[in-house]
């Protein structure tokens, strides 16, 4: 969709079940205009596999309580181009 379109590609991850039917239905209309595509993943491990393969990822939007099935130390920030995983700014 994405190449075609222009539609903004996000990664949203999240463990909890309800997350996604909640984006798929608040962001419909912009999912249907082409504005958005939405890819989901219900860990940090398979979120790091749907960036390998989606490389045009624009925008991840992370939980960061996921009862540690995160697997990388917490405050730990993830580029979209995977260029690099580096700890958070605290200051």
């Amino acid at each position: 969709m994405s190449e075609s379109s222009g539609a903004r590609k996000l990664l949203v991850v999240d463990d909890e079940p309800e997350v996604e039917p909640m984006f798929r239905q608040r962001m419909r209309r912009e999912v249907r205009a082409g504005v958005y595509e939405f890819l989901f993943a219900r860990s940090g491990r398979h979120a790091l596999e749907v960036l390998d393969e989606n490389p045009d990822v624009q925008l991840v939007i992370t939980d960061l309580n996921m009862s540690g099935k995160l697997p990388l130390p917490r405050g730990t920030e993830i580029s979209a181009d995977r260029k690099g995983v580096a700890p958070a700014s605290t200051g």
